[in-house]
């Protein structure tokens, strides 16, 4: 299976962090720091590291970018998303966040690519299909300069396998439940993460009954009936005949 997957922590806390490939951690809102954050990050492996910034209006999109920036050189930046690509989520925070505010997601990509040297793979833009719609129909040739910086992370619930995004060529990153998301190296999603569980069935009732011999059966035997009771009919029916004096 070429799939992987992993989680962003804050929005699925229950889940274990050995059962997946990646784990996100949110490590600043804005300009703030989450305290602690450098020692929880150093706790998990790099190969499985990912950090999350939620950018905000509370701060300029220069400091969201160059606090942001620090954090980075902190961690060493040239091993910083080994694993898991950086994350940049403009949806969950605040009032302040972002939101599809392009003008402001734009200015804060320009900032990745003017001054975060040393990524080893491009950081991931989270983002619905509605949002990137309004992008490229409104604002195409910006919507699709980004694409040289980031990758889009596409937020796709409720679906066996993700769909098409307007001028994305291959999209590899879906985040098929809230907060958990998968990767396919080769963006074609011939296996899906998503576990489709079986019809539950009501337990069926079981019969067995003996009746005694007539008509139909031998004298001196024993006969069995047993099977199940479904919607009201019979079903598997077992009709065994024994000798009576074998049976007892």
């Amino acid at each position: 299976m070429s799939i992987k997957k992993g989680f962003i922590k804050d929005m699925q806390p229950a889940l274990l962090e050995a059962n997946y490939d990646y784990v996100w951690l949110v490590a600043m809102e804005g300009k703030d720091r989450i305290p602690g954050i450098v020692d929880k990050l150093r706790e998990i492996p790099e190969y499985k590291r990912g950090i999350v910034h939620r950018p905000s209006l509370t701060a300029t999109i220069n400091e969201n970018g160059s606090f942001m920036l620090e954090l980075l050189q902190e961690m060493h930046i040239s091993s910083v998303n080994k694993g898991a690509p950086i994350l940049i989520d403009m949806f969950i925070g605040n009032k302040y966040a972002l939101w599809n505010n392009l003008e402001s997601v734009r200015q804060y990509v320009s900032y990745i690519s003017d001054h975060w040297a040393g990524l080893t793979v491009k950081p991931l833009l989270r983002l619905n299909t509605a949002t990137w719609n309004k992008y490229i129909n409104t604002f195409y040739p910006i919507a699709i300069g980004m694409l040289d910086t980031v990758d889009i992370l596409a937020v796709q619930p409720d679906v066996s396998t993700p769909y098409a995004l307007g001028a994305v060529e291959t999209l590899k990153w879906w985040e098929y439940t809230e907060g958990i998301i998968a990767y396919d190296e080769t963006g074609e999603w011939l296996d899906s993460p998503v576990v489709v569980n079986p019809p539950v069935v009501d337990d069926v009732p079981f019969f067995s009954d003996t009746i005694q011999a007539g008509s139909l059966f031998p004298m001196n035997s024993k006969i069995t009936i047993s099977g199940s009771i479904l919607s009201k009919a019979y079903n598997d029916v077992i009709i065994t005949v024994e000798p009576l004096e074998k049976s007892e």
